[in-house]
């Protein structure tokens, strides 16, 4: 039962990747992203989850990603790492 679990699961995050990857919407700002995850929280769990705590060390866990001073990835290097990703989890998911 967990093979068929951690198949499942490969082949969602197989799909998961790829639309993200195929997605046309614009690039959004930090704020907006924040309220977005904020607000998708709230609806998916209740005032209850969101802490002050956990706001902030998420905040900067982001702000963290942000400031990191290693170069940045060209979006085609980018696309290439997660197909070649992708072609691992197919494998997986294929045997």
């Amino acid at each position: 039962m967990r093979t068929h679990q951690a198949d499942a699961y490969n082949q969602q995050l197989a799909a998961d990747i790829q639309a993200a990857i195929d997605d046309p919407r614009p690039s959004i700002s930090h704020e907006d992203a924040m309220a977005e995850i904020d607000a998708e929280i709230l609806h998916s769990y209740g005032d209850g989850v969101i802490t002050a705590a956990y706001n902030a060390w998420f905040r900067e866990q982001v702000q963290a990603s942000i400031d990191d001073l290693r170069p940045s990835i060209e979006d085609d290097e980018a696309k290439r790492f997660m197909a070649e990703q992708r072609d691992v989890l197919r494998r997986r998911t294929d045997r």
